[in-house]
């Protein structure tokens, strides 16, 4: 499938076969409005045990749409969500303005050449059993969400990290730049296996801890 306009997406994009996208530099905006009785929404989301491809494509989250208050955003309102058994390839894409995560990942996710920036929450959260592969991305300016850096007296309270990681299976790490997130370069809770290789973490977080915990 090749995309040849933007496209402002008004209800959540769910692949439903194997397939590959080529955006053509291209991108879809998020447009979704979501009422009380929805569980959450994301620009893209893959049906369990299919495998996409996707290419150039540029993914614009809602941070920043007026039409509406934060309290009708669903916080579950990612640019990507990726669930279990699925897999998703990610080349050459700009992952950007999510109101809640860039990527939510519980099931497989490689991405190459790919920049993961300015997500209201972190720019990638694992889940469960996911398993990931970076090679060559950027996870820059994420976190940043006000309403949880401090509280109502000025103290600083909880941030959004560049990566972070539950209870996840693996996570591959190669040649990336991790830096200028809110919260940590890289949080791990769980059992994890972590790779990291030949990559930069630096500049990250407010509270002082710039690398992984």
């Amino acid at each position: 499938i090749s995309i040849n306009n933007t496209i402002n997406v008004t209800d959540q994009l769910i692949i439903r076969c194997n397939v590959k996208i080529i955006g053509n530099g291209y991108t879809l905006y998020n447009h979704i409005i979501d009422q009380p009785d929805i569980s959450g929404t994301s620009i893209l989301s893959t049906d369990p045990q299919k495998q996409v491809v996707i290419e150039n494509l540029n993914f614009s989250g809602n941070r920043y749409d007026n039409r509406y208050s934060s309290s009708q955003k669903s916080q579950w309102n990612h640019c990507i969500y990726v669930p279990s058994d699925s897999t998703l390839s990610l080349y050459h894409c700009d992952i950007h303005d999510a109101w809640n995560h860039g990527a939510s990942v519980y099931g497989t996710l490689y991405a190459q050449d790919c920049i993961f920036h300015d997500n209201n929450f972190s720019g990638i959260q694992m889940q469960e059993n996911s398993t990931i592969t970076l090679k060559s991305c950027q996870i820059s300016n994420n976190g940043g969400n006000p309403a949880k850096a401090y509280d109502q007296n000025g103290n600083q309270g909880n941030s959004y990290d560049g990566i972070a990681i539950f209870s996840a299976r693996q996570i591959s790490i190669q040649n990336c730049t991790l830096k200028d997130n809110f919260g940590q370069g890289i949080s791990v809770c769980g059992n994890t296996t972590v790779e990291v290789k030949d990559t930069e973490i630096t500049a990250n977080s407010i509270r002082g801890q710039n690398n992984a915990y």
